[in-house]
């Protein structure tokens, strides 16, 4: 298909979005709307975003005139007529976008091709009143559209193969990655981000944590590129209360439902960057202008922070997590006792963080000569009672309560009156833990992530009878390991894993009804919402039989249905397909 021309109706965030991307492509856009003084507003933005081009130096004066130049806005559909293309924009309403496709109908070419950009309705009804379902493509532009690469391409019943074809040319000549998705509510991006979004609205408004810590564990945990309080304010809180309702109303999923959290921040006029405050505050109002906050909000009170006081740390297990631990704290210049049943598992545990060090001497990270010193500093021990001098002992041993509890009861018994006892938890309660001793205001949480050399992000945890004094040391130690500390109640899964299994659960369900392909599915995610790994490919990277491990573990602690594992997850381990470590998982390596 020839595309010279392109029709844009709607200007307003997605729309004036979307003819940026034609605009950049080298394509004379015209952009519709309903009146002049709503076209002279988005026709504004328009210009501010190319201005911001040549300030940052990615385009030259010339590039900006001429980018514009292609530009033409009206308020008569009538314009439109000689398009060979056209992209709705419009308000997410079926009876709208129904009936603007039947009037374009009688004024376009006969092969003109009709998008959508709907992200939650479906292509089958809107085309259904365009006169020409044939020729009728859904394509879901990812906001900002001028960043994002990804377009979600969605065939209704009655969309030909040219038509289809078509569309992912022009994917193509606007320079989008397409994935294609089966005609649902959501396609793939908003059908695992509206209700991950929703998750973390209820984790806020039940106080588990600060939308800070939350956006800053998405972040530093997940490795996203925004929170998710981040991206609402960017998105606009009416917006993505419609998107969401939108999805509610045709899926009947809880998880789509916004909390009433979001209708008070829009009855107070809180509706992101465009008003200049949501979650946070900006110094600048407006989608392409506003990027800094000037101001957080409040993080969870907590006491002030003592010079971290600990020389030598313990650490009970010498597997991925507990070698990490001892490396990190060892480089740090504390002395570290590793413990292990068996003094074979501790060498084994010692050789992954010398072999880890290595790596960092040969990418310049680090000397050889600290590398030795960093070794120098790790000792191993089949002994527990070789614990009683340590200022910190952390508990890294495998994710089972009972086994907890019983490591505890006995470092109880043997650590110094003053230690602090911390687990590295996942996703278990940190007051039962700490129930086994008989210091429980000695006990929290310190949940590091993998790999621990590597992720900056720590959960910590204070459980019910937790200290001050023991919540602030955890605190420091993690701010003087060099690590990012995020503050959150004891419940299951605390901040990330609480957020992250359901989201799982759900693709893994997605996958096995036939959404979408494996690579689109984590395509769309990687490309649409820039996450660092498709979630398929992360669940090969953990280990399906650990997410199913947690999942199980969250499902017996929450009793939620969107903690239970899906079927397809069960088979999967059953028959050993377990991910990267057991070459074969939805991937083969």
């Amino acid at each position: 298909m020839d595309v010279k021309q392109v029709g844009v109706i709607g200007i307003g965030t997605m729309g004036s979005g979307i003819a940026i991307v034609n605009l950049s492509a080298g394509l004379k856009t015209i952009v519709a709307d309903r009146d002049e003084a709503i076209l002279k507003d988005g026709a504004s933005r328009i210009e501010k975003f190319f201005l911001k081009g040549v300030e940052k130096g990615k385009l030259t004066e010339d590039q900006k005139n001429e980018s514009l130049g292609r530009l033409t806005t009206t308020v008569s559909l009538d314009d439109l007529k000689d398009c060979d293309v056209i992209v709705e924009a419009v308000y997410e309403d079926l009876t709208t976008k129904k009936k603007l496709f039947s009037e374009l109908n009688s004024i376009c070419k006969k092969n003109t091709l009709f998008l959508s950009n709907t992200s939650t309705l479906s292509v089958t009804a809107i085309a259904s009143g365009s006169g020409r379902p044939d020729r009728v493509v859904g394509m879901h532009f990812c906001n900002p559209a001028p960043l994002m690469k990804l377009v979600e391409v969605a065939r209704g019943l009655r969309t030909s193969d040219e038509s289809y074809q078509d569309a992912m040319d022009f994917a193509k000549v606007i320079g989008k990655t397409a994935v294609t998705t089966l005609d649902t509510p959501g396609f793939i991006v908003n059908l695992f981000l509206i209700p991950f979004t929703n998750d973390a609205l209820r984790l806020l408004e039940s106080g588990a944590a600060s939308a800070e810590d939350i956006d800053k564990a998405v972040r530093f945990g997940l490795g996203y590129p925004m929170g998710p309080f981040q991206l609402l304010d960017i998105v606009g809180m009416e917006l993505y209360e419609s998107v969401a309702m939108s999805m509610y109303s045709q899926l009947k999923d809880p998880r789509c439902t916004t909390p009433p959290l979001l209708r008070r921040m829009i009855d107070a006029g809180w509706l992101g960057m465009k008003t200049g405050k949501g979650f946070f505050e900006y110094k600048e109002k407006g989608m392409f202008g506003a990027t800094d906050s000037s101001k957080q909000p409040a993080a969870s009170v907590m006491p002030s922070e003592p010079e971290t006081r600990i020389k030598n740390v313990g650490v009970v297990g010498c597997g991925t997590m507990g070698s990490g631990i001892c490396q990190v704290c060892a480089q740090k210049g504390m002395t570290v006792q590793v413990l292990e049943p068996e003094m074979s598992l501790v060498t084994k545990g010692i050789q992954r963080i010398s072999d880890f060090l290595a790596q960092g001497v040969k990418r310049g990270k680090l000397t050889e000569d600290e590398k030795k010193a960093t070794l120098k500093r790790i000792k191993g021990t089949t002994r527990m009672a070789d614990l009683k001098g340590c200022d910190l002992i952390v508990e890294a041993a495998f994710e089972d309560m009972e086994l907890k509890k019983k490591i505890f009861s006995r470092l109880d018994t043997i650590a110094r009156p003053d230690a602090i006892l911390a687990t590295n938890t996942s996703c278990l309660s940190i007051t039962e833990i700490a129930s086994a001793t008989h210091r429980r205001e000695n006990v929290l949480g310190l949940h590091f992530f993998n790999p621990v050399p590597l992720m900056k992000l720590v959960e910590v945890i204070k459980g019910l009878e937790t200290g001050d004094n023991a919540f602030s040391t955890g605190m420091s130690i993690v701010r003087f390991l060099g690590k990012e500390p995020v503050i959150c109640r004891d419940s299951p899964g605390f901040i990330v894993n609480r957020l992250l299994c359901p989201y799982l659960n759900q693709v893994i369900q997605a996958y096995e009804d036939g959404l979408a392909t494996k690579e689109d599915l984590d395509a769309a995610c990687e490309l649409g919402l820039g996450y660092p790994m498709g979630p398929l490919k992360l669940l090969d990277l953990i280990g399906l039989d650990v997410h199913l491990f947690i999942s199980e573990a969250m499902y017996n602690a929450l009793h939620d249905k969107n903690f239970s594992p899906p079927p397809l997850l069960r088979k999967m381990v059953l028959s050993g397909r377990l991910g990267r470590k057991t070459g074969r998982g939805f991937y083969q390596y």
